[in-house]
């Protein structure tokens, strides 16, 4: 989309999540798999691999991570068809 003065605008950060949303729901597998890592310990902190405190595997990121969002909106995306 292009501004009046002719330049285009950036992508507003929906936007720019419904794209990556979108892309990440060509990949079933992916989506699958993301949702099954990433689920909540007993505390309320995520499992998955990449939340934990580097170097050692402490989870240390609230669940529902960035990944588990974004593998739950493509989910759903899937889902609709």
């Amino acid at each position: 989309m292009e501004r009046t003065d002719g330049i285009p605008r950036p992508p507003s950060p929906d936007e720019l999540w419904a794209g990556i949303v979108a892309e990440v729901a060509t990949m079933p597998d992916v989506v699958t798999n993301l949702l099954r890592e990433h689920q909540p310990d007993e505390q309320g902190f995520c499992t998955g691999n990449g939340c934990g405190t580097a170097g050692r595997g402490v989870p240390a990121t609230r669940w529902p991570c960035s990944l588990h969002t974004l593998a739950a909106s493509a989910d759903r995306l899937l889902r609709r068809g």
